[in-house]
C-alpha cells in the first residue's frame, strides 16, 4: 500500500479519534441541559440523521466528478467549524436546543457529503486484491478508537461537561484535512460531465441492475432502524435510569472492541462468498437490543456489546470490499450514496418515534422485538441467489 494511503490512514484516524467521544458526551450533554428530555436529546440526534436522505444524493455526484482529495479536504474543514460552534453553544448557551438542532443538522450535511467519496477513494488508493485489508486496517483503527472513545465520553461529560469531547473532534477534523491534502492521486476516474439530474439518474440504474446491492440495503435499512430506535436512542435513556453514563460508555467500547477482533480476523481471512458470510455474522448486531429487553446485568450487556461489534465488524469489511470489487469506480460513489441513504433512511424516523413507541409498549419490550426482527432481517438476504453467490477476488499477500 502506496503512501497515498498512509495519508489517507492517518487522517481518517484522526478523525476517528474525535468522532469517537463526541456522539455519546453530545447525547448525555442534551439529557442534562434539558433535564432529562429524551425527546430532545432525540430531536438533536435525528437533526444530524436527517441529510442523509437530503443530501447523499449531491456527494454521490460530487464524488464521481470531481476530485475526491479535495472534496474530503473541504467538508473536513467545514465539519471542523460546526463542531467547534456546536461546543461553543455547549459551553456558553447551553439551554438553546434549538441551535443545537440547526447545528447538527449542518454537520450532518457535510458527513452526507462525504460518505460517497470515502468509500469511493479507497479503490484510487491501493490495488483490487488489497481492498479487503485495506477496509481491515481502517476497521481496526475506526474500533480501536471507539473502545476508548465512549467511556471517555461519558466520564468527560460526568467531569467536565461534553462541550469538551465535541471541541476535540472539531480539531481532529482540521488534522484530518492537513493529511488530505498530501494525497496525490494518478489514476482518478471521473464522471463525465452532465447535469445533476442525469447523473443521479445513471446511478439509480446502476445500482437498481445489482439485486445484490438494494437487497442488502433494505436489509440494512430494518436493522437501522430498530439499531437507532434502541441502541442510539432508548439506550441513553435506560442507562440514565439504571447503571448510567459510564455504563453505556462501557458497552459502546466493548462494541468497539468487538468490531476490532472482527477486523483483525477479517485482515487474515479468505472468504470466497464474503458477503454472504457478513450477512449472516449481521445477526449478531441484535445480542445487546435483547439485552437491554431482558435487563440483563451490565457485565453481561456489555459482553453482548462486544458480540455485537464482532458481527458489525465482519458485515462493514464485507460489504465495502464487495462493492468496491464489482462496482466501476466512475459511478461507485454514486451507487454508494443510493445505497447509504436506503440503508439510512430509517435512523432519523427511528429516532423521531422511538420513545412514543417505548411509551406504548414499554421500552424493554421495544428492545425485544427489535432484537428479534433484526435477526430476521439480517438472514432474509440470503435467499436470493446473487447474495449467496457473490465472490471477491483472490487476495495477495
Amino acid at each position: 500500500m502506496g503512501s497515498g494511503f498512509r495519508w489517507f490512514f492517518i487522517g481518517r484516524t484522526a478523525s476517528f479519534i474525535g468522532s469517537a467521544a463526541s456522539p455519546v458526551a453530545l447525547s448525555f450533554a442534551v439529557l442534562q441541559l434539558t433535564g432529562g428530555d429524551a425527546q430532545a436529546m432525540a430531536y438533536v440526534l435525528a437533526a444530524n440523521s436527517l441529510p442523509l436522505i437530503i443530501v447523499t444524493f449531491l456527494g454521490g455526484v460530487l464524488g464521481d466528478r470531481f476530485s475526491r482529495t479535495r472534496l474530503l479536504l473541504t467538508t473536513h474543514c467545514g465539519s471542523a467549524a460546526v463542531l467547534l460552534a456546536i461546543a461553543a453553544v455547549l459551553a456558553f448557551a447551553p439551554h438553546q436546543v434549538w441551535l443545537l438542532v440547526v447545528l447538527s443538522f449542518l454537520a450532518g450535511c457535510l458527513s452526507a457529503v462525504t460518505r460517497p467519496a470515502l468509500t469511493g477513494i479507497v479503490p484510487q488508493l491501493v490495488a483490487r486484491e488489497q481492498l479487503q485489508r485495506a477496509n481491515s486496517s481502517l476497521a481496526m483503527t475506526k474500533s480501536l478508537t471507539r473502545m476508548f472513545g465512549p467511556p471517555l465520553g461519558g466520564v468527560i461529560v460526568a467531569l467536565f461537561g461534553g462541550y469538551w469531547a465535541v471541541a476535540l473532534d472539531g480539531v481532529m477534523m482540521l488534522a484530518a484535512a492537513l493529511c488530505f491534502t498530501r494525497i496525490r492521486l494518478s489514476n482518478e476516474t471521473l464522471a463525465p460531465a452532465s447535469s445533476v439530474i442525469a447523473s443521479l439518474r445513471e446511478g439509480f440504474r446502476e445500482f437498481a441492475a445489482r439485486r445484490w446491492v438494494w437487497t442488502v440495503t433494505l436489509a440494512f435499512a430494518v436493522m437501522n432502524f430498530f439499531y437507532a430506535a434502541i441502541i442510539l436512542v432508548m439506550g441513553p435513556v435506560i442507562a440514565e435510569e439504571s447503571f448510567g453514563a459510564p455504563g453505556w460508555g462501557l458497552v459502546l467500547g466493548a462494541s468497539a472492541a468487538g468490531v476490532l477482533v472482527g477486523s483483525w480476523a477479517m485482515y487474515y481471512a479468505r472468504i470466497r462468498h464474503l458477503l454472504a458470510f457478513g450477512m449472516s455474522a449481521a445477526c449478531l448486531l441484535a445480542a445487546p437490543m435483547m439485552g437491554l429487553g431482558l435487563d440483563v446485568p451490565i457485565a453481561v450487556l456489555v459482553g453482548l456489546g462486544f458480540v455485537s461489534g464482532l458481527g458489525s465488524g465482519v458485515m462493514g469489511i464485507a460489504w465495502d470490499t464487495s462493492m468496491q470489487q464489482h462496482i466501476a469506480g466512475e459511478v461507485l460513489s454514486r451507487v454508494s450514496s443510493y445505497d447509504v441513504i436506503g440503508s439510512f433512511i430509517a435512523i432519523p424516523i427511528a429516532q423521531l418515534l422511538a420513545v412514543p413507541i417505548a411509551s406504548a409498549i414499554g421500552a424493554r419490550t421495544f428492545a425485544i422485538l427489535a432484537g428479534i426482527i433484526t435477526v430476521v432481517a439480517m438472514l432474509a438476504p440470503l435467499l436470493v441467489r446473487e447474495v449467496r453467490a457473490l465472490r471477491v477476488a483472490p487476495r495477495t499477500l
